[in-house]
């Protein structure tokens, strides 16, 4: 048996052990949220913004869908009637708003807070185009919105639902370590920031496809459609 008090190692039986001084302060790994009930938690949400949008639409019947156009692409005469290329580039344009709003929340320590106001306000464009296609064109701007809308809305809605579930996490563990330094050091120099980055990147890349589905869809049955 070997020992190196001086060192603060002690070699017992081939073991190492490690001797830390009585002051010493002892970093705690956060426990994360479970990811699976914050995605049920933004869904929800989606859900309810949807309900409420087609509710909207449904009761007050107004113009707000033009003024949320560069969101949601709601003007269905214009998409039917631009090109293939500024298709791809209003749908990536809208989504990219609510991803990257969710991003700069979750680097927030209070952005945890807003994150259901983006998933909320996304469901309602979503809620809000449908209804207002069901009403004003019927069963044509119904097969229009399930047949070409609604599997690039589906794509980035997920991805928009899974970097959330990131931010969230990612938010409440800067409060944290903001409140609490000396539990946690600096959490901008902690591995998960990257981590966290490489998220919204997956997220683009999902949202990028949606947005291709849109445009393909929209152009081999954009013209079966006239409103």
């Amino acid at each position: 048996m070997s020992e190196f008090v001086n060192n603060e190692i002690i070699k017992s039986n081939n073991k190492t052990n490690i001797l830390l001084p009585e002051n010493a302060v002892y970093f705690e790994k956060p426990k994360a949220k479970p990811i699976g009930k914050l995605n049920t938690l933004f869904f929800l949400l989606l859900v309810a913004g949807i309900a409420f949008g087609a509710y909207y639409c449904t009761v007050y019947n107004s113009s707000l869908y033009k003024d949320l156009d560069f969101l949601f692409s709601s003007n269905i005469k214009q998409r039917l009637s631009q090109s293939p290329l500024q298709t791809l580039l209003s749908s990536y344009t809208g989504c990219c708003v609510f991803l990257l709003s969710s991003y700069f929340l979750g680097c927030s320590m209070w952005g945890f807070a807003l994150l259901p106001v983006v998933s909320f306000f996304k469901g309602f464009g979503i809620g809000l185009t449908a209804s207002y296609l069901f009403i004003n064109y019927a069963f044509n701007g119904a097969i229009y919105y399930i047949g070409v809308m609604l599997p690039g809305a589906f794509l980035s809605a997920a991805a928009l639902i899974l970097l959330q579930s990131d931010a969230f996490r990612f938010s409440s563990q800067l409060l944290k370590f903001t409140l609490y330094p000396d539990k946690g050091g600096n959490p901008s120099n902690k591995p998960g920031f990257k981590k966290y980055s490489k998220r919204l990147f997956t997220a683009l890349a999902i949202t990028l496809v949606a947005s291709a589905a849109d445009m393909g869809l929209t152009l081999m049955f954009g013209n079966m459609f006239h409103f």
